[in-house]
């Protein structure tokens, strides 16, 4: 079974919002023009990074208790050695920088030291996936590993990943980078310096044999959210239909749930960054009964 990370509450919390939510700088600081807030802003082209060697750690927080069940990363250029821990507490003040904070890990899965990031050097979208647990969460905390001045991370997103998602094949799984060489020549058949780049891929992202009443089925602790400045328990066509077709989202194909540790730790670490391909489609009907949802989207790796 899949997963599908659409709301990042982060984003709406902060730029979505009149009132912004209070980010505290606990250690360290962060290099200017590339501050914390740029993870979620949902522009690529913008980062975070520390201003020294010196690691930082840095809290967000919510007005009031949020549910959240995983987070993910995408654009970044951590190594195998470089991570992040982050950390949540439901404390109605912020704790302070050695107080009480829980690790947002799955120590079965995940290090038990609550370091979060990639197995190798090609710098791949990775997720954190607590299948079967949701937290509440009123602080959020990141603190960097072993980071230089030079490292970054791009996006970052935190939430609640919509899980139980049959995605049906086809369906491309994020192996490795497709790249595009482009090989030049000059009017005299000379060969010119080429250009190589990364290509997205295009996805079709099936859900099918659904029912009418899977599409209007409530999930209450994870999409109980705010769209449109009503707060309310919304259905998985409400919800879904509203973040995936406005905002970037993050898929699992495989959510982990069955497996060794070891595999359902490199399940969860392929994951896509995807933003939907022109538009979202309505889900149709394939039988008198069932319903297919296609949902086109650009899927990016790293």
């Amino acid at each position: 079974m899949g997963a599908i990370l659409a709301e990042n509450k982060l984003h709406h919390a902060y730029w979505r919002s009149a009132s912004k939510p209070t980010i505290t700088q606990q250690t360290s600081t962060q290099a200017t023009g590339f501050e914390f807030v740029n993870m979620f802003d949902n522009n690529a082209h913008t980062s975070f990074k520390n201003s020294g060697n010196t690691q930082t750690k840095i809290a967000f927080s919510f007005a009031s208790s949020v549910k959240m069940n995983g987070f993910a990363v995408y654009g970044h250029n951590l190594n195998s050695t470089q991570k992040i821990i982050v950390q949540y507490s439901n404390a109605s003040s912020l704790p302070a920088v050695d107080g009480s904070w829980s690790t947002f890990t799955d120590d079965a899965v995940y290090l038990a030291n609550g370091q979060v990031g990639v197995p190798d050097n090609f710098n791949q979208a990775f997720c954190c996936y607590l299948k079967g647990t949701l937290v509440d969460v009123r602080h959020l905390r990141i603190t960097t590993v072993n980071w230089t001045t030079s490292t970054f991370i791009s996006t970052f997103s935190a939430g609640t990943f919509v899980d139980n998602v049959n995605i049906s094949a086809p369906y491309t799984m994020p192996s490795f980078t497709p790249q595009e060489v482009s090989i030049k020549r000059n009017n005299k058949g000379n060969f010119l310096s080429s250009d190589v780049r990364k290509i997205p891929q295009k996805l079709n992202i099936k859900l099918t044999t659904l029912q009418e009443s899977d599409l209007d089925a409530t999930q209450t602790d994870i999409t109980n959210t705010t769209i449109n400045g009503l707060a309310a328990t919304y259905s998985f066509i409400d919800y879904l239909g509203h973040f995936v077709s406005r905002f970037p989202f993050f898929v699992l194909h495989d959510d982990g749930g069955s497996g060794t540790n070891a595999e359902k730790l490199a399940d969860r670490n392929k994951v896509y960054f995807c933003t939907i391909d022109k538009s979202l489609k309505q889900p149709a009907f394939a039988s008198p009964t069932t319903l297919n949802w296609s949902i086109n989207a650009i899927g990016y790796i790293s």
